[in-house]
């Protein structure tokens, strides 16, 4: 038996979907002016996560950020000692908590989230992460398919130039969208939104976020490409995006865009080829995974079984309660003899990851681009007072017990793409 319900990977993370609980306004005030979701977390994690954590080292982690906020030392703000045992050690770290939460410019509203942030952080764990209510929302619908949302209708991903500052540049334009009809193309740069550049270290959700707005009003992009700056107007409207686009890259070869595991991807993905397979026989599939945050594991699972045979080891997971395999499942449609390529970058995560390095190791897949995003282990979505959090429950490892979190997956042929080229 599995450890697992459902497993999910989105947004660099491996996460199983529950019902989405969005806390009342009243309800949402009373958390965040206390301790009750930071001691909600803990609680989670003591009871979830795939290994013991230090009560005492994470509150510790928490008074470091108070202090930070508040502007408090160490003799307002102590640490709490080594081996204090769990009620006593809640107790000393709400005194401090009040004590940062009262102090002068104190932002009482956002010092829970920021605080149970930098404490989740400390684990260093992909698959840790606290989410606001609306990303809480967000996961849930993407999981279920329903990837709509008020936007221009662009995919982005972040670049490190020689300098180390974060670039941020269109990965992919969504036919029909308001991005495509106004000429927005695929590696444009997108260097200010409204006016605004971005900080050096922005994350592709970080621009996203200002990008996106509701439908109807109107972001101006500044858009650099081969040299040349321009300042484009777009009108937001509602963007759906599907998971799979599946077509022919040339004759007798095709190319399979998976976006996401979202419910259904495996199917569309069997219909795809199923559709190419009528019009003439196929001499190769590309499967580009390039900027595949993750989704629904089963529907990984299921994916794979389109190329390799029922019961063929994608990965193992590692957990409290011992090993368990990951297979694929599902008739594969694919003739053995078909030569497969998976293209990867650095955005390819999670259960993306699951699905190159289990074809790969398989012998059924060569993987060509870059080095993968090390991202990649089985959780759990979990509510909390204020949105939710994200619980490893398990450590995910290659079929031959490969490590990929922290440390990703090398292309059997390396294709970089640097920010020059871009």
């Amino acid at each position: 038996m599995r450890p697992l319900r459902l497993s999910v990977v989105f947004c660099l993370a491996l996460v199983v979907a529950v019902a989405s609980s969005v806390a009342l306004p009243l309800l949402a005030h009373a958390a965040a002016a206390d301790t009750s979701l930071i001691q909600a977390a803990l609680d989670a994690l003591d009871h979830t996560y795939y290994k013991p954590v230090d009560t005492v080292q994470l509150l510790n982690v928490g008074i470091a950020s108070l202090r930070k906020t508040s502007h408090l030392d160490t003799a307002a703000l102590p640490d709490i000692p080594a081996g204090t045992v769990r009620n006593q050690a809640l107790a000393l770290f709400r005194s401090a908590y009040d004590k940062a939460a009262h102090a002068p410019g104190t932002d009482q509203e956002a010092l829970a989230t920021t605080t149970l942030r930098e404490m989740l952080a400390s684990l260093h764990d992909s698959h840790v992460v606290y989410f606001d209510p609306k990303a809480f929302d967000d996961f849930q619908r993407a999981l279920k398919g329903q990837n709509q949302y008020a936007g221009v209708g662009l995919i982005i991903a972040v670049r490190k130039d020689d300098a180390g500052q974060n670039e941020v540049f269109v990965l992919e334009v969504v036919d029909g969208s308001p991005a495509a009809a106004a000429d927005v193309k695929r590696y444009d740069r997108i260097t200010q939104v409204d006016g605004a550049s971005f900080d050096a270290g922005v994350t592709a959700r970080d621009a996203a976020n200002r990008i996106r707005g509701d439908a109807g009003t109107t972001v101006t992009l500044t858009i650099e490409r081969a040299g040349t700056s321009r300042t484009v107007p777009i009108v937001r409207a509602s963007i759906s995006i599907k998971s799979v686009a599946v077509s022919l890259e040339r004759p007798g070869v095709a190319l399979v865009r998976i976006r996401n595991f979202a419910q259904g991807t495996a199917d569309q993905v069997r219909q795809g080829l199923t559709g190419l397979q009528a019009k003439g026989a196929l001499h190769g599939v590309i499967i580009d995974l390039r900027g595949n945050p993750g989704g629904l594991l089963r529907e990984a699972e299921n994916t794979a079984g389109i190329f390799v045979p029922q019961g063929t080891s994608l990965g193992k997971y590692l957990s409290r309660q011992g090993t368990y395999e990951q297979i694929a499942r599902g008739n594969p449609m694919v003739p053995s003899s078909l030569p497969i390529a998976i293209l990867t970058d650095g955005g390819t995560a999670s259960s993306a990851e699951v699905l190159s390095i289990g074809l790969h190791d398989s012998g059924r897949a060569t993987l060509i681009g870059e080095k993968t995003a090390g991202a990649l282990g089985a959780g759990q979505m979990v509510p909390l007072p204020i949105g939710g959090m994200e619980i490893t429950v398990s450590e995910v490892v290659g079929p031959h017990f490969e490590q990929i979190e922290h440390v990703g997956i090398t292309p059997d042929r390396i294709v970089p793409v640097s920010v020059a080229e871009l």
